[in-house]
């Protein structure tokens, strides 16, 4: 076994200062499935291209939770119409050396509110779905988001 430290960034938060001890390349990374007690709506991917046109269909999010397929490439875009800012939470599952990831979290304006997040790692962000979950602080549907596939 190998031991090194590591500084580590995820989704914007930065993680250093670890150590971490190597295990065997086929080792699959630890997995943590998050229990939460509502359904997710899920929402569709839309696939940016290189050579077409993409008008984006976005979807209200409420605080029941959303979510949406990740191979990594996938971005979220999304928008605040409601008199007050939104909190968008993306549900972290991974673990560091036996530490748990925070969730992230992403402040969309009031009014004319308008973000890009993403991409996410699946190995921190996905569920054992495939799907990053997520939810919004704005309760009456005036927050929006569009998942976008992004070429690679």
């Amino acid at each position: 076994m190998k031991r090194f430290a590591l500084m580590l960034v995820v989704a914007g938060l930065t993680v250093a200062g670890l150590v971490f001890v190597t295990q065997a390349a086929d080792a699959p990374p630890p997995r943590v499935e998050r229990q939460d007690s509502y359904v997710h709506t899920v929402l569709t991917v839309q696939s940016v291209s290189r050579t077409a046109r993409l008008i984006p269909s976005y979807t209200a999010i409420t605080t029941t939770g959303s979510a949406f397929a990740n191979d990594g490439s996938v971005i979220l875009h999304c928008k605040n119409v409601d008199d007050s800012d939104s909190t968008l939470t993306i549900d972290a599952v991974g673990k560091i050396d036996g530490l748990t990831i925070a969730d992230v979290t992403a402040v969309i304006s009031a009014t004319t509110g308008d973000i890009f997040i993403g991409p996410f790692n699946p190995t921190y962000f996905n569920q054992t779905n495939g799907n990053v979950q997520f939810t919004s602080s704005v309760t009456d549907n005036d927050t929006t988001c569009a998942p976008l596939k992004i070429p690679r």
